[in-house]
């Protein structure tokens, strides 16, 4: 994606393609209203003069022979008052890929050049109306899979994490003020800061910078979902698990071990969790040569995993291939859980004794009586917030970019520590500070790089 001058105008259809009751064509630029008038006949003839945030009903007309295309609503709004703070057209037509493909070649031939990818928002970024962290969060309210991110989400469009970080920014500066003065004017008797106050300042400045990260963090568990890997040997019930975490017979289960043989994906809702289940073959010893592909499979998905379910049979003593599943989980030092299933069976293992010698939680369900499931769900969902710090409500729906960008300024913090702490010159504390204010500046896109915009708006569908 490239920059554009300002003045270029550019139109895409806002809504899915595709047959609709109505869909939504947006019109960006200072051509946008001269467009729109062309292509606006009012009904039973005459002028009009479009007014901000009014909605004029009428006929989409061909301005070159007047012919018929469509009924629409054009809604006016005048800059600065819209989304990109440009004038903006929406044209509000019926659904239907013909009637949208001629309107939008009509204005194509006015002049008007098909919006990139994200480019509505990336305006609105540009034009000064939201920062790159609000312009990220649209594209999180689109994506937003369950009503904590979408919650999230939108408070980080109204400001929230902007204006948080507009206040770690001022402190930064305050300090930095406090250092400079007396550096830079050392003729008008400036007291240089106390040592002391210095480093309970950038020790606060670091403890906040640690929790900012943790929050981080722990929204990664509402923005991008959990994959989580179902595992065991044959005939532990697996796929029945899965199915009771679905609510629906997704998978095949039968008495018959080996009966999975390739990952089985799906995505449940748990406690406004996003889970990514995968179903895995059994774990065992076998001369079959497409379960061994399955077993190998099955390896790779835990190893990729974020969280692995170790399903055992509580009917049944562990055994060889039990164990192999318990170190493979320990193995790729991976977060897990224990999950006992056929409760409904005489119990031949001891839960409580198992889960104390992995050190992991655990939960005894049936999937036959569906006993145990509610506080299986729970507990899964306990532990996923647990493991991702997600406890607090306050999180942030951070991309890996603002991740990245926080854990950076509590190193750059950290390393200011260590320098007031040492007694090093305080002009020293200087390079730390500077290089938080960038990172800021990055963050919020007070300063950027086009390969960074060109990345997070090549992500946006075409015509937001």
């Amino acid at each position: 994606m490239k920059f554009f001058y300002k003045e270029d105008t550019i139109a895409a259809l806002s809504t899915p393609p595709g047959e609709g009751g109505i869909a939504v064509i947006r019109i960006s630029g200072s051509r946008a209203f001269d467009i729109a008038h062309r292509l606006y006949k009012k009904p039973g003839g005459g002028c009009v003069k479009f007014e901000h945030f009014h909605f004029y009903f009428g006929h989409v007309a061909d301005p070159c022979d007047g012919k018929f295309i469509d009924e629409a609503l054009f809604l006016i709004m005048k800059s600065p008052h819209s989304y990109t703070r440009e004038d903006v057209v929406e044209i509000q037509c019926h659904g239907g890929m013909t009637p949208v493909i001629k309107i939008l070649e009509l204005i194509f031939a006015m002049g008007a050049r098909s919006a990139l990818p994200g480019e509505f928002t990336k305006r609105a970024f540009l034009n000064g109306r939201i920062d790159l962290i609000q312009a990220e969060a649209v594209m999180d309210i689109i994506r937003a899979r369950t009503s904590k991110s979408l919650e999230i989400a939108s408070t980080q469009l109204a400001g929230k994490f902007s204006a948080e970080l507009a206040d770690f920014k001022d402190r930064i500066l305050d300090l930095i003020a406090k250092i400079e003065a007396p550096l830079d004017y050392p003729d008008e008797d400036l007291f240089a800061c106390d040592p002391a106050e210095l480093a309970a300042s950038i020790n606060s400045l670091l403890s906040l910078a640690i929790k900012m990260k943790s929050l981080c963090e722990g929204g990664r568990l509402y923005r991008d979902g959990v994959k989580v890997a179902i595992t065991g040997k044959p005939n532990v019930g697996k796929s029945s698990i899965l199915n009771m975490l679905l609510c629906e017979d997704r998978a095949i289960v039968t008495e018959y071990a080996g009966t999975t043989r390739d990952i089985i994906e799906e995505t449940c809702v748990i406690d406004s969790i996003a889970i990514n289940l995968c179903d895995t073959a059994g774990l065992r010893d076998t001369d079959d040569f497409i379960e061994k592909l399955g077993v190998e499979k099955t390896r790779e998905s835990i190893e990729k995993a974020d969280f692995v379910i170790v399903v055992l049979d509580i009917s049944s003593g562990l055994d060889e291939n039990d164990e192999i599943v318990l170190r493979l989980a320990s193995r790729y030092e991976k977060d897990f859980m224990i999950v006992f299933n056929k409760a409904d069976l005489e119990a031949q293992l001891n839960p409580e004794e198992i889960a104390v010698k992995y050190a992991v939680d655990s939960a005894v369900i049936s999937t036959v009586s569906k006993d145990g499931g509610d506080n299986f769900k729970n507990i899964l969902a306990g532990k996923l917030k647990k493991v991702y710090k997600s406890d607090a409500g306050a999180v942030f729906l951070a991309s890996q970019r603002h991740r990245e960008a926080i854990a950076s300024i509590a190193d750059s913090l950290a390393d200011a520590a260590v320098t007031i702490n040492s007694g090093y010159p305080h002009d020293m504390l200087l390079i730390s500070l500077r290089e938080v204010l960038a990172v800021i500046s990055e963050l919020c896109g007070e300063s950027f790089d086009e390969a960074v915009l060109d990345k997070i708006f090549s992500e946006f569908c075409i015509g937001k």
